[in-house]
């Protein structure tokens, strides 16, 4: 059984560590998702064979897929990393087969505002996990996008341009649920008040953010069944849940539990016509 290595833990908020990286004396670099400008690339593959986001991608955001194929490339297994992909694919494809009522428009946004402003994700930008479940993304966000590849900040007193059938709010923790109901406009959307906005827990929020091929199947385990219970209107919440040894469902983690600072989410339901027939 090979040794266990523990990964050395690099802080780029500043920039590449050139220095320390070379420190490391590394086989490959791969940086499909690092932000890596021209610049770097070339002080990085000075030290080993480098492997950036592809052509056309932004800083951090580039295509989950693509990236797995660049590195199955890079490691010299190129139809490992399509069949890899392939299998994320057919298991949303089958998940959205089983779930006709999923189809509708949705947004995704982060956890709270900074500075007056909340942040959402335009089509494109990490929303796969919902396109491929068969939502659509909110139309309206991608032209108020500056620039490709980057969030759209929306004020509270626009708010009503992230309505959509059903909102993934990214929230970490509770308090951050409670923290945009604090938020005077909050209540108008249409998915708040009618209950049809989902809430995350943070390791469910962090696999939102980044997505990738661990991240994905993370995904489709925790939210999917969070989404069936709420929509068959079984149960107040959305936990998912695990089936203990004593035959008791246990939290699993996902979705935040009801009375969220005195919040209590009803069940969570669909409009009347776009529930499935």
């Amino acid at each position: 059984m090979p040794a266990t290595v523990e990964p050395t833990v690099l802080d780029a908020g500043d920039g590449f560590r050139f220095e320390r990286i070379a420190s490391l004396r590394p086989d490959l670099i791969l940086g499909v998702n690092s932000g890596m400008k021209r610049a770097d690339y070339e002080k990085l593959s000075r030290l080993a064979p480098t492997v950036a986001a592809g052509r056309g991608s932004t800083d951090y955001f580039s295509p989950w897929d693509e990236q797995v194929e660049l590195i199955a490339a890079a490691l010299g297994k190129p139809e490992e990393g399509r069949a890899l992909v392939d299998g994320i694919e057919d298991d949303f494809a089958a998940a959205a087969a089983e779930h006709p009522e999923f189809r509708g428009r949705t947004a995704f946004s982060q956890n709270a505002f900074y500075d007056g402003l909340i942040y959402v994700y335009p089509d494109g930008l990490s929303t796969d996990f919902l396109t491929m479940l068969g939502f659509e993304i909110n139309t309206k966000l991608t032209p108020l996008a500056e620039r490709p590849g980057e969030q759209v900040g929306v004020s509270a007193e626009r708010l009503g341009v992230l309505d959509a059938d059903v909102i993934v709010f990214a929230t970490e923790e509770p308090s951050d649920v409670a923290a945009l109901k604090q938020v005077p406009t909050f209540d108008t959307l249409s998915a708040v008040a009618e209950n049809r906005a989902v809430y995350t827990d943070g390791t469910l929020a962090g696999a939102l953010y980044f997505i990738s091929l661990l991240s994905l199947g993370y995904v489709l385990e925790r939210l999917v069944p969070g989404w069936r219970r709420r929509w068959r209107g079984r149960h107040r919440s959305g936990w998912s849940t695990r089936r203990a040894s004593d035959g008791e469902d246990r939290p699993a983690g996902g979705l935040h539990e009801v009375e969220l600072g005195g919040f209590e989410p009803p069940t969570f339901r669909l409009p009347a016509e776009r529930s499935p027939s």
